[in-house]
């Protein structure tokens, strides 16, 4: 699937694997809709977040979930796994 590139919106369902991860935050509520992220690879804030992505450099996270638990997250590794169910939803903020 390929959004414009200059298009910013949401794409779900996506699952994030993080590789020798230690974290903070209640790891067993960790699931469900984010409200929103940030996500750092090698010390730098991605603005966008390539798909399908697979990154075997130092990552950071921060996920807020939609049920208000905040998880922070450190690895050594990042995969981003799609399986072709994806949809795409614009954000139709201004």
């Amino acid at each position: 699937m390929q959004a414009p590139e200059e298009t910013e919106g949401y794409l779900a369902p996506v699952v994030l694997c993080f590789s020798a991860a230690r974290w903070q935050g209640e790891l067993a509520l960790a699931m469900g809709l984010l409200r929103e992220g940030e996500l750092w690879m090698n010390g730098q804030r991605l603005q966008r977040v390539p798909l399908p992505l697979r990154c075997q450099a130092p990552v950071r996270a921060r996920l807020a979930f939609a049920h208000d638990l905040v998880l922070h997250l450190e690895a050594v590794a990042l995969r981003v796994a799609l399986d072709g169910h994806e949809k795409f939803t614009p954000l139709l903020a201004c």
